[in-house]
């Protein structure tokens, strides 16, 4: 049997070569670049993804940045009738009695007081003037399940006529209170301030209050829905009326190609149809999720009250948000 002989040989490719194929400039008509090469169109990428970058965090850190007053509190209530019904709106018979008085619309509510500002308030701001959140209903008793958090120096109180009094002391900036009462009545919450540069807050009212931006984010986001919808149905009927006006045209034999081959431009083309669908679309659920967040400052708010009130067994009264959200999930 006779041997074979293999041999191998490698082409070294000259350095002009080498650069012209990194440039691309050999042969320009092959491909075209925006900006004179493929490194050149690279870097060019490089910096603008770097400019999106940093101007998006610039975006984002305006609108996550922390409107926080120096003397600011929030005030929370949450109510729960007592009132005992059965079936068919019947009465049960049941009642609820404090001493000798029957209730005779029982509520038990939740009524929470926190600080949320940058400072403590001091006693000569309140001008000897005390603060009042006025319930509304008569407080028929306190009941267990008050809790309370950095309040050492602050004097709070309550009256059977349902007001609660903060009295002229110092209030720190993290202070927080929940009192528990039994009330005869739904309590409709209002307060007196008379405290120099405080601001007062309802939690519930700052919920569901859009900011500007969040405002702005839903408009933006409902009129790009529009012109999506919009655009699709123009598209649509703008291809059926140009297909029953033209009809069906043979193509000349010099046009005609293979059908399996798909021309490079193609892939362009489409490729940038679908970026830029996807991104408007990726632009318009990102507006709407943000106008239908709540702002950052209640979720402040609320996080700080957790934070400071002191552990406590009773549960907390539920909303009827609460419920709703239950019931969602």
């Amino acid at each position: 049997m006779m041997g074979a002989t293999l041999t191998a040989s490698v082409h070294v490719m000259p350095l002009e070569s080498v650069i012209e194929l990194i440039l691309h400039v050999a042969d320009p008509q092959l491909e075209t670049y925006w900006f004179g090469s493929r490194i050149g169109e690279q870097l060019m990428i490089l910096v603008i993804g770097a400019a999106l970058g940093v101007g998006g965090q610039l975006v984002v850190d305006y609108f996550r940045r922390d409107d926080v007053g120096e003397y600011e509190l929030w005030t929370d209530i949450h109510s729960a009738s007592q009132k005992a019904e059965g079936i068919g709106r019947l009465k049960t018979g049941l009642s609820i009695h404090a001493g000798d008085r029957e209730v005779a619309n029982p509520y038990v509510v939740d009524f929470y007081v926190w600080g949320v500002g940058k400072k403590d308030i001091r006693p000569e701001s309140f001008d000897g003037k005390p603060l009042e959140f006025k319930l509304n209903v008569p407080i028929v008793a306190e009941l267990d399940g008050s809790t309370e958090g950095n309040i050492e120096s602050a004097r709070f109180s309550w009256s059977p006529d349902g007001v609660v009094t903060l009295a002229p002391s110092l209030v720190r900036s993290r202070i927080a209170k929940r009192y528990r009462f039994l009330t005869d009545g739904k309590p409709d919450l209002k307060w007196t301030n008379m405290v120099a540069d405080l601001k007062v807050y309802e939690f519930d009212e700052q919920w569901g209050k859009p900011t500007p931006d969040r405002l702005v984010a839903k408009w933006a986001a409902r009129i790009m829905a529009g012109l999506s919808a919009v655009g699709f149905l123009v598209v649509i009927i703008v291809s059926m009326v140009r297909g029953i006006i033209e009809g069906p045209k043979p193509r000349p034999t010099s046009e005609i190609t293979d059908p399996l081959v798909i021309p490079d431009s193609f892939f362009l083309e489409f490729g940038w149809i679908v970026l830029l669908v996807m991104g408007w679309f990726a632009l318009m659920l990102f507006f709407f999720g943000y106008g239908a967040a709540p702002s950052r400052r209640p979720k402040r708010a609320n996080r700080l009250r957790m934070e400071n009130l002191a552990p406590t067994s009773a549960p907390v009264l539920k909303t009827e948000r609460d419920y709703m959200r239950e019931q969602l999930e």
